[in-house]
């Protein structure tokens, strides 16, 4: 896959899984569903909490790879930044 392609499928997944465990969080907020006048009978907490557990889990690994493809440019501007900070102390 070039390496482009690869990006943009790890952007993308990284943002459905982020907002399907954000939605899902939001919904399992203790004492939420009262103050907006459901009932934890009236929603399917066990698909809620599936989904919420493996979006989390499916974020964290395109996480890592996101970081992974980025390493090379993360160790670059890290230098970068210690040798500026270096500079501006002389």
């Amino acid at each position: 896959m070039e390496r482009r392609s690869l990006l943009y499928a790890v952007n993308m997944g990284m943002l459905i899984s982020f907002i399907l465990c954000a939605l899902t969080g939001i919904l399992k907020w203790p004492g939420l569903i009262p103050k907006l006048g459901l009932t934890y009978q009236s929603l399917p907490f066990p698909e809620i909490t599936l989904i919420h557990d493996w979006s989390g889990l499916v974020l964290c690994i395109l996480a890592a790879i996101h970081i992974r493809i980025h390493w090379n440019w993360m160790i670059i501007m890290t230098k970068r930044m210690f040798l500026e900070r270096r500079r501006s102390d002389e």
